[in-house]
């Protein structure tokens, strides 16, 4: 009886010691996350949207075009240029009173440098308010120098010298004299090779017959034209 009881006992143990681990690994979960590459991130697979774009932005070409007349960018030196301008002169002592007289002036000019030029005028003037009616055409040159020659808007400086025709109306009578001209003025570049010239100030000293000097202030306005390689 005894032997009986001592082998149902060390049978019980032998029993559960064989079944102890086996039903710790059944009970245990598995807790180790599973790999998938539907598990990456969405940021991986998302796709960068368009940015929108900002209101507006489609017409403001067409605004840079249309005020393009004012942008002040750097522009090429012209080699040269041809202007013509309306021509406005107040003249003092002519016929011996002051008179005005009304016109147009032609002005083919070259650059040597940037900033030094030749220039030329001829300038044809007219007197009717008066009488005896007068005439006057002046042929001058000289130097002429140009300050900022990169920019849309081009001051200049200039003086010249030459001689001047004086046609009496009432006779038909010609008088050649000398002339000296000095003046200031700008350029203003509207599109490339096209532009306004603006001659705000000019003296105009003529020598008469008499060794006196007829004096004469003038403005012009106009179109001009410039000339690149």
């Amino acid at each position: 009886m005894h032997k009986f009881l001592l082998s149902l006992v060390i049978a019980s143990s032998t029993a559960m010691y064989a079944q102890g681990p086996a039903d710790t690994n059944a009970t245990t979960p598995d807790t180790t996350p599973e790999l998938s590459s539907t598990s990456a991130p969405a940021v991986a697979t998302a796709t960068v949207a368009e940015a929108p774009q900002p209101a507006g932005q489609g017409s403001g070409e067409s605004r840079r075009k249309y005020f393009s007349v004012f942008d002040l960018r750097r522009e090429r030196a012209p080699i040269g240029s041809f202007a013509a301008t309306f021509t406005y002169a107040d003249t003092f002592g002519l016929a011996g009173q002051n008179r005005s007289l009304m016109g147009w002036t032609a002005t083919p000019e070259i650059n040597f440098t940037k900033y030094l030029g030749l220039q030329a005028d001829f300038t044809s003037l007219y007197a009717r308010g008066i009488y005896p009616g007068q005439n006057r055409f002046l042929i001058a040159a000289g130097p002429r120098v140009t300050f900022a020659p990169h920019s849309k808007i081009t001051p200049f400086v200039f003086g010249e010298g030459g001689e001047i025709r004086l046609t009496t109306k009432a006779n038909n009578s010609r008088d050649w004299n000398p002339v000296a001209k000095a003046g200031i003025g700008l350029d203003y570049k509207l599109a490339h090779g096209f532009g306004f010239e603006l001659i705000p100030g000019e003296y105009i000293g003529q020598r008469q017959d008499d060794d006196t000097w007829l004096n004469s202030y003038s403005a012009r306005a106009g179109i001009v034209f410039n000339f690149y390689r």
